[in-house]
């Protein structure tokens, strides 16, 4: 659906934003891409090889053990120290993703994203943050 007519109120002259405005709308289905997509969920390997210095492989879907020892490696955020969650962050530097198919993968779901949002000249990363 693209917006080719030019509106403007009863009783006002257009201006030249106005225009421009409309001009813009009208080329929103060319520029716009999907707002939102999908499909098969292959793009990434089941498993991404989870590991975290001082805890070691962690298996998906998250077990009791390994949650506790993710629990213990935690720090509480310096961005939020009054949280009622308490110790909540793990440092990026602290996890690594060790299936080989993994940034593959992701740099697969990022291209996907690009194409899907319509916005092919940009390039997507995706990266850990603590």
């Amino acid at each position: 659906m693209a917006y080719h007519r030019r509106y403007s109120r009863p009783g006002t002259n257009r201006t030249p934003t106005c225009d421009k405005i409309s001009e813009i709308l009208g080329s929103a289905d060319k520029l716009a891409g999907e707002y939102s997509f999908g499909g098969r969920a292959d793009t990434l390997p089941p498993t991404p090889g989870l590991f975290v210095n001082g805890v070691g492989m962690i298996l998906l879907p998250l077990v009791s053990e390994h949650a506790k020892k993710l629990i213990a490696k935690c720090r509480q955020s310096r961005d939020r120290p009054n949280m009622d969650m308490g110790k909540s962050w793990l440092q990026s530097d602290q996890v690594e993703m060790k299936n080989p198919s993994w940034q593959a993968g992701m740099e697969k779901l990022m291209k996907n994203i690009a194409r899907g949002t319509g916005y092919m000249d940009i390039h997507f990363t995706a990266c850990l943050t603590n």
